[in-house]
């Protein structure tokens, strides 16, 4: 079936205009509910089309702020049907890159303190991990992936590769043996 929800991505093409429809609507509740600080949202068009992950990248201002966008971003009536995981990144982080996301999850997140689950949620009625007699009920993982606002000003400074090194490597690519081309890279460390 075409258009299918649950086709395997990216065979549901229309999860590419899901996906920004939907980004760009999450995106506008938060700004009509007031949180502050929102610098992108993403749902990640394998997910279901767009449906069940969103990425919310923000510049957190005060405790507590990247939690409150979870619970908002949870609750909004652009995620709240059939979203199940929703993720928090700080505004140094593309939520339109999964790399990046996955890089935010693997050193920002603790997952004993930083991972919380909403139970009795609206699902989707075709939820094919939910039993039917459970349906539409189902459940949202909030996953904050920020650096604790606790220890924002003291937190280890992001780094990158220097472009004098990636241009070395790139040019010697082939004589290493590796395969193909070498990996684009987009932002460089600052000298």
């Amino acid at each position: 079936m075409t258009a299918s929800v649950m086709a395997n991505y990216p065979s549901g093409e229309i999860g590419a205009h899901q996906t920004i429809l939907r980004s760009a609507r999450i995106l506008d509740n938060l700004d009509n509910i007031g949180c502050p600080g929102i610098k992108g949202v993403y749902c990640h068009p394998a997910a279901a089309s767009g449906n069940c992950l969103v990425v919310v990248s923000l510049k957190q201002s005060y405790p507590g702020h990247a939690t409150q966008t979870l619970a908002l971003t949870a609750q909004c009536p652009a995620a709240t049907y059939y979203t199940k995981w929703i993720v928090a990144v700080d505004d140094d982080v593309d939520p339109t890159d999964f790399d990046e996301v996955v890089w935010a999850l693997s050193t920002r997140c603790n997952p004993s303190e930083d991972i919380d689950f909403m139970r009795q949620t609206m699902s989707f009625r075709a939820d094919p991990s939910i039993a039917p007699k459970d349906k539409p009920y189902g459940s949202k993982i909030l996953i904050n992936a920020c650096t604790p606002y606790r220890y924002i000003n003291e937190a280890p400074v992001r780094t990158m590769l220097r472009r004098s090194v990636y241009e070395s490597v790139a040019k010697r690519w082939a004589e290493f043996g590796l395969p193909g081309a070498a990996p684009e890279i987009r932002e460089f460390h600052k000298e």
